[in-house]
C-alpha cells in the first residue's frame, strides 16, 4: 500500500483469506496477486557509452545477470524442482561475486501467489524476509507479463535511493527475480548494484 508506483490497495487480512474461494486447493482467492496495468521501461548503456556521454548520470550498474528456462512438460519433477529458477539465481549470484542472499539489502521477486513467495524463498535460501520485496511485490502492483522487469525498476530504484516510502535505509545492492512461461517455466535473475564507478 506504501508503495506510490502501485495499486496502494488495502491489505487483506489472514481472516479474508482464509475466507475467500478456493481457486485451486491449497491456493484461495486472497492468496493471488490481483493483475493491473502498468509499464516499465528501463534504459541499459555501456560503460563506453558513458565515457562517451559524460553528460549521462547512471543511477546504477548491472553486476549480474542469469536466465534459465525449463522443459514444457508439466512433470511432478519439473514443477517440485524449480531447476530453472535456481539457475537463474545461481548464475547471477556467481558473476556478481555474491555468495548468499544475505548479502542483499533488497530482494524483488515475481510471485503471483503467496505460494509462489514461499516456494522461491527456499529454492533460493533466502532466510532473513526483512529484505523481502520492499515495493510490496506483485500484490502492490502486477501488470501481466512485465512483473519482472517492474521488479528490476524496483530494485534500480533501492540501490539509486529512489525507491521513496519504500526505500530501504542505505540500499547498496539488490536482486531482482522475474518467471515466464507455462508454470514458471523460465527464470531470470538480476543484481543491481549503486552506480559507483560505472565508467
Amino acid at each position: 500500500r506504501a508503495n506510490p508506483r502501485g495499486l496502494q490497495a488495502e491489505p487483506v487480512d489472514s481472516e479474508a483469506i482464509a475466507a475467500s474461494e478456493l481457486e485451486a486447493t491449497p491456493i484461495r482467492a486472497g492468496h493471488i496477486a490481483p493483475v493491473s496495468d502498468g509499464a516499465v521501461s528501463i534504459v541499459l548503456v555501456s560503460a563506453a557509452f558513458l565515457r562517451a556521454n559524460p553528460q549521462c548520470t547512471p543511477i546504477a550498474r548491472i553486476t549480474g545477470v542469469g536466465w534459465c528456462s525449463d522443459s514444457y512438460q508439466l512433470g511432478a519433477e519439473r514443477l517440485s524442482s524449480l531447476r530453472a529458477a535456481r539457475r537463474a539465481w545461481r548464475d547471477a549470484l556467481a558473476m556478481a561475486g555474491i555468495a548468499s542472499a544475505s548479502e542483499f539489502d533488497a530482494i524483488e521477486l515475481e510471485s503471483p501467489t503467496s505460494w509462489h513467495e514461499a516456494a522461491w524463498i527456499r529454492a533460493f535460501d533466502i532466510a532473513d524476509e526483512a529484505s523481502l520485496s520492499p515495493s510490496g511485490g506483485t500484490f502492490a502492483q502486477n501488470p501481466f507479463f512485465c512483473a519482472g522487469l517492474i521488479n528490476a525498476a524496483e530494485a534500480i530504484l533501492q540501490v539509486s535511493g529512489q525507491a521513496g516510502p519504500v526505500q530501504v535505509e542505505g540500499a547498496r545492492r539488490a536482486v531482482a527475480h522475474g518467471c515466464h512461461g507455462f508454470a514458471q517455466q523460465g527464470s531470470v535473475v538480476i543484481v543491481v548494484e549503486q552506480a559507483g564507478d560505472a565508467r
